[in-house]
């Protein structure tokens, strides 16, 4: 419904250049599989390919010889190495499991695409059938499908797009520094950026803290974090508000407690899906309050 929705704009487009339904739904699929399910495996993929050949390979003899000297019997490159080996081993279980969940991931992706299909199809006849089921009065029942509309628009874009130019310059500013494996970190950075609390500075202050006491490099990490603060700031300060206010407000702690709900339910689509299913609930209760029980 989520995806219906986003590509609606385009549906109605394509109905006004005289297109037939089943053509115009039958694009949109295929745009559908392009825009979001691409991206998506392969940046999965990028993920788990760069992460395990990372982890099986970095050493840490150069990299801490200084903390070894100043800690001998500390032993931190012992126990560092010995971590990214357990790491390593967890990723490779992980990807094993992966696997065998295929077979359940095609075949959701398959009824994904055939309810997706139909809802162009007779999406508009569908929506008008289910207004007559909506148990409020006509006024309420507007105002939840407006309010449906600026949540999802809030969550969706808003989030989504936060969190796509963060990751962007994440990774463009890792790539600047010499951080490696920048296009990862700017994809994980633009996954983190949907968290209210955690956001990108879970990525660019460790490289920070990598680059002043491993590597020992102050002007690079003086610049880096720099890069951090600014790209950090852009998004509290400007992109948030001015985004948020053209399409919808949603309080942080209703994103917060969304996902926390979301995620062990729907794994990482929680992340999208819990905050919307959370604002929903509450819009609906609120809808409910002011028709049945309020004289």
């Amino acid at each position: 419904f989520i995806v219906y929705y986003l590509f609606l704009g385009i549906h109605k487009f394509f109905l006004k250049k005289n297109m037939s339904r089943y053509l115009s739904a039958s694009i949109l699929l295929i745009l559908t599989l392009v825009i979001i399910i691409v991206p998506i495996f392969f940046g999965a993929k990028m993920i788990f390919t760069q992460i395990s050949s990372g982890a099986s390979s970095f050493t840490f003899n150069q990299d801490l010889s200084a903390i070894d000297s100043m800690f001998p019997q500390a032993n931190i490159s012992g126990f560092l190495t010995e971590k990214i080996s357990e790491i390593s081993s967890f990723i490779s279980t992980s990807l094993m499991k992966l696997a065998g969940n295929m077979a359940g991931f095609v075949v959701n992706l398959v009824i994904f695409f055939f309810s997706l299909f139909y809802l162009f199809v007779d999406g508009q006849r569908l929506g008008e059938t289910l207004k007559n089921y909506i148990p409020f009065n006509k006024e309420h029942t507007q105002i939840i499908i407006d309010e449906f509309k600026s949540v999802t628009n809030s969550t969706v874009f808003a989030t989504g797009l936060i969190g796509f130019l963060q990751g962007v310059f994440i990774g463009i500013g890792f790539f600047i520094f010499g951080i490696p494996n920048p296009v990862l970190w700017g994809f994980v950075a633009m996954i983190l950026a949907i968290l209210p609390v955690v956001g990108i500075s879970f990525v660019w202050i460790p490289a920070v803290l990598f680059k002043l006491f491993i590597s020992v490099n102050i002007p690079v990490a003086i610049g880096l974090a720099i890069w951090g603060l600014v790209i950090t700031n852009i998004d509290y300060v400007l992109l948030r508000p001015w985004i948020q206010n053209k399409m919808g407000k949603i309080h942080p702690l209703t994103t917060l407690v969304g996902i926390f709900i979301g995620l062990p339910v729907f794994g990482i689509l929680g992340l999208i899906i819990g905050p919307l299913l959370l604002s929903y609930m509450i819009l609906i209760t609120k809808m409910y309050i002011e028709e049945f029980l309020i004289e």
